[in-house]
């Protein structure tokens, strides 16, 4: 009867941390594909000298449908006026990553999200031409 009181905690700690494994890896697949769509978000970017208005929103909704959030949790930000080639152009990006903690409240914990926030600065391509 001792080994079955002893066994059963030790199982569930076990559990618990296979489940935070799982959790982990999906946190990352999910910061790997905010990651990616950020990257290609910047190479546009540089394309057209700044942050435009419908690629702004095009990043927002590609996150928010990949992290099954809302596009309004996704904050994106920087250099809205257009810069020649040659000159910074800056950028953020900041989304919330929910359920990063698996079983929090088996640990003790009441939130299990956090926001996660991807920053930069780029150099413009753009070049402007004159007939």
């Amino acid at each position: 009867m001792k080994n079955m009181i002893t066994i059963i905690p030790c199982i569930l700690l076990i559990m618990a941390c296979l489940a935070q494994f799982t959790c982990n890896q999906i946190v990352h697949y999910q910061m790997a594909f905010a990651q990616n769509q950020v990257n290609a978000f910047v190479e546009i970017a540089k394309q057209e000298g700044c942050l435009t208005d419908e690629n702004v929103s095009d990043l927002r909704s590609k996150i928010a449908k990949g992290l099954h959030i809302n596009s309004e949790d996704v904050v994106v930000g920087g250099t809205k006026v257009r810069v020649e080639r040659g000159d910074a152009i800056s950028y953020y990006v900041s989304y919330p990553l929910h359920n990063t903690i698996a079983a929090a409240a088996l640990w003790g914990m009441d939130s299990s999200s956090s926001t996660q926030i991807l920053s930069g600065e780029t150099t413009s391509e753009h070049v402007t031409w004159h007939d």
